[in-house]
């Protein structure tokens, strides 16, 4: 009799331990798409039409007095009309807010890769002869899925994390629920 009462209540146990370990985790929200908010050391915010791009500049090195290096920040209104639910893809925009030397009304690319439902590779478009197009067919023509590793080298990009993808909900609201 004393072992199976000790047996009910290691059940009891393990059934409260489990009940209040799911009370206080965090529900996941799936956008299932590359829309939203994205960040690492720079950040993306991505909507149906525009792209904000966030380097975190200015920069300063470490002479004396520093010298400052402009910030490559920018937004953009989406031209392309990318699939932003597939794994990769590549986002044309004309700059409304350009990055510091470049003009408004130019275009340039931003590529993205292994998009989960958590994570994004994202890069904008460089090489040393320059990632702007005047019109859209040039922009087009010139970044194409096919082409990124033109304009992209991946193996330095670094995984761009989903913002905001968990809700945080105390155990006292969900009991109200």
């Amino acid at each position: 009799m004393l072992k199976e009462k000790k047996n009910v209540l290691k059940t009891v146990g393990w059934i409260f331990v489990i009940v209040m370990l799911s009370a206080c985790s965090d529900d996941y929200v799936d956008s299932g798409s590359l829309l939203g908010s994205w960040a690492q050391h720079d950040s993306y915010t991505i909507t149906n039409d525009t792209v904000e791009y966030n380097d975190g500049g200015p920069y300063y090195d470490n002479s004396d007095p520093p010298v400052a290096y402009p910030s490559s920040s920018f937004t953009g209104t989406i031209k392309n009309n990318p699939d932003f639910s597939a794994s990769s893809g590549v986002i044309i925009i004309k700059y409304t807010v350009p990055p510091a030397g470049e003009d408004v009304g130019n275009y340039t690319a931003i590529y993205w890769r292994n998009l989960t439902d958590r994570s994004v590779l994202l890069a904008n478009a460089w090489d040393q002869t320059g990632t702007k197009t005047a019109t859209l067919a040039e922009a087009e023509a010139k970044f194409t899925l096919s082409n990124a590793e033109i304009f992209v080298n991946w193996s330095i990009v670094q995984p761009q994390l989903k913002q905001s993808e968990f809700v945080a909900t105390l155990p006292e609201e969900r009991m109200a629920a």
